[in-house]
């Protein structure tokens, strides 16, 4: 038991070492932040200067939704994503069977929307950007988190079957 860990408290098992695209999902994350901090601060010294750049922080707004989801997707691989204690345990193969119904499910929802709605420029953007772009980290959220359950659930289900 170390100091940090109360007596009688569940023990939290060690995220396992990240595979190699975790890795690159991480380093992608690290670079979008760096580059949207970048353009933020550049937006405000060009704000600060008398110049406005409305285009500038539509394209943040868009960049900040990828980084969003993509860092769910590696929360939820190191087990350090929001969850409610309760009766349901995440190591369980009927969790982590929910998780990929669930997870699948967003994943053809988000196909549905992105056919429904196409990539045609959205009349509302600056820049011209297709309504379908701000819909894919949706898709991308919910194919990492299916991949991530489906991984799960099998290592689940070989531990009850063991």
């Amino acid at each position: 038991m170390t100091e940090a860990q109360a007596p009688g408290a569940p023990r939290v098992a060690a995220a396992p070492p990240a595979s190699k695209p975790l890795l690159a999902v991480e380093v992608l994350c690290a670079l979008l932040l760096a580059f949207l901090l970048l353009l933020l601060l550049g937006g405000a010294v060009l704000r600060h200067q008398g110049y406005t750049a409305p285009a500038v922080y539509e394209f943040v707004r868009v960049l900040f939704v990828y980084l969003v989801a993509l860092s769910a997707v590696i929360a939820y691989a190191h087990r350090t994503n929001l969850c409610v204690p309760g009766w349901w345990r995440e190591d369980t193969v009927s969790y982590q069977a929910a998780m990929s119904v669930l997870s699948l499910g967003l994943t053809g929802l988000t196909v549905q929307m992105l056919l429904k709605q196409g990539f045609r420029p959205d009349a509302s953007s600056l820049l011209g950007v297709p309504e379908g772009i701000s819909h894919i980290p949706i898709g991308l959220f919910a194919i990492g988190l299916s991949l991530i359950s489906l991984k799960r659930l099998l290592a689940a289900w070989r531990g009850a079957l063991a």
